[in-house]
């Protein structure tokens, strides 16, 4: 029983709903006021009207109100992969406790290693037949599909777009960088991933040519490798570069440059971040659209050359053999459409210039291939950087893949 403050009944209320009132919208208001205690709950259908089940995920309480207090998650019991008794936007996701939890994913994010499908978490691990699995930022890995998949961009994906899992169209595909022929020194590869129609393009081309004969049948790649097979002479030559076509993400290298991780954009000098579009990751809008080397859409080193003189982009240290000559190689190419100031890049083996300066090709968006070789005579280790000598900061914009380094003539 709610009372005013002359002693007179407004409303009764029950479970906090109200049940009489002399005064309608006063009633409602007390009642709201006045929760139940210890209303435990799995699910809003085991709370009263206009109250939400507010928990930790294993116990609930009922709460008065639309939202759950700070600390607390919206819980939905078995309604796991709908969205039932959850705010517009949020889902039902598999809680790791049994019961569910309101909530989205874009992959990768889901309890107890569920899929996200169609942007729901399930507390399976492979989506059901017709919906799509999601993989967040895992672009170009298998982190979060099914064996047999990896994640890739879809004809709609973009910085704030998860991947979607399925096979691979280029080199995208974690386990090889595409065969690229060491010989050619200019690939010719242009901005070529512009757009949705250009990767179905790819798409049905790849499809018609693989597989057994069956439209659209394509094998399964392998599970990556720890090295990069396809580079140096073009027959399987291994490379000793852990993660020299950045398949696997910021991971493997070190840096002078500062890393800006999607969704976030590079706005200024000396920062870089890896991802497959260079147009999507600045916040001028004036970087192109390019494929990788092999005319795929994988990741690439893409950075904003910093002023600093002798900043290295890219650093990584490999074993070596005694008395063994290395070939190293990289392509690289300028983001800029007019690349007024061409990016120059050097190599260094144990602080040591090799190879001649590289200029950027003209115009922007062209790739250009680095050789160089090196003797190891009696050391045992290879510290290798790449260095931008050109410290002007306007247009001086670039990407760096298929970093190769080993035996290969």
């Amino acid at each position: 029983m709610i009372k005013d403050g002359d002693g007179g009944s407004i409303a009764l209320c029950w479970r906090g709903v109200l049940i009489a009132a002399s005064l309608a919208m006063a009633g409602l208001s007390a009642c709201r006021q006045t929760p139940p205690t210890n209303l435990s709950c799995a699910a809003i259908s085991d709370c009263p009207t206009r109250y939400a089940c507010c928990g930790d995920g294993v116990v609930g309480t009922c709460f008065a109100g639309s939202t759950c207090p700070g600390g607390q998650v919206e819980m939905c019991g078995s309604a796991v992969g709908s969205g039932g008794g959850c705010p517009s936007g949020q889902t039902c996701q598999g809680s790791p406790y049994g019961g569910g939890v309101c909530g989205n994913c874009s992959g990768n994010d889901c309890p107890n290693g569920g899929a996200c499908c169609d942007n729901f978490c399930s507390t399976d691990d492979v989506c059901s037949a017709g919906q799509t699995q999601l993989c967040g930022g895992a672009i170009g890995t298998g982190l979060g599909c099914p064996s047999g998949q990896i994640c890739e961009m879809g004809p709609t994906a973009s910085m704030n777009t998860p991947g979607v899992c399925g096979s691979c169209y280029g080199s995208d595909c974690p386990t090889t960088d595409g065969g690229t022929d060491s010989t050619i020194q200019d690939s010719g590869v242009d901005a070529g991933f512009d757009s949705a129609a250009d990767v179905g393009a790819v798409n049905a081309s790849v499809d018609a040519a693989e597989g057994d004969g069956a439209a659209g049948v394509k094998p399964p790649p392998p599970p990556p490798p720890t090295v990069d097979a396809t580079e140096g002479d073009g027959a399987g030559c291994p490379s000793l570069v852990v993660n020299g076509d950045f398949a696997l993400g910021n991971v493997d290298f070190s840096t002078d440059y500062t890393y800006v991780a999607p969704p976030s954009l590079i706005n200024a000098e000396g920062e870089y971040t890896v991802w497959p579009d260079p147009s999507q990751v600045n916040v001028w809008g004036d970087w192109l659209a390019m494929s990788d080397p092999t005319g795929g859409h994988g990741n690439m080193l893409i950075v904003n050359a910093s002023p600093n003189a002798n900043a290295s982009m890219w650093t990584q240290t490999i074993p070596v053999q005694l008395q063994t000559t290395y070939t190293l190689s990289f392509w690289m190419a300028c983001l800029e459409a007019d690349c007024i100031s061409l990016p120059t890049l050097q190599a260094y083996v144990n602080s040591v210039a090799v190879g001649s300066l590289l200029t950027a090709a003209s115009p922007g968006g062209t790739w250009k291939k680095y050789t160089a070789t090196w003797s190891s005579g009696s050391s045992t280790m290879a510290a290798i950087r790449i260095v931008d000598t050109n410290l002007t900061a306007a247009t001086n914009d670039l990407v760096v893949d298929d970093i190769f380094f080993g035996t290969c003539d």
